[in-house]
């Protein structure tokens, strides 16, 4: 069963200005690729991908509202996506 999160409640470490449709595409639809610093950024579904994301100090991509669902290919996104690093250890705001 997974886990939502909502974003508003992650601890940051970088919180990145880009979209999820500006980063370049890969070959896995799941990760995309940052041109302005060359880091990969994957998407996470739940908070369980998002705590083990951030124990890898990766960038990641998330809904911020945890009740959407990507497109099945995570193509372009119709609802809002947070980018960034999360702070490790991981964890969320009470």
């Amino acid at each position: 069963m997974s886990v939502l999160i909502a974003c508003e409640t992650v601890s940051w470490k970088f919180k990145c200005p880009k979209k999820w449709g500006d980063l370049t595409l890969t070959y896995d639809p799941k990760v995309r690729f940052c041109n302005a610093c060359s880091e990969k950024v994957y998407f996470c579904d739940d908070a369980e991908e998002l705590s083990l994301r951030s124990r890898e100090r990766v960038c990641v991509a998330f809904f911020q509202n945890p009740y959407d669902k990507p497109n099945p290919d995570y193509a372009e996104m119709d609802k809002p996506v947070m980018v960034g690093r999360p702070s490790w250890p991981f964890s969320t705001k009470k």
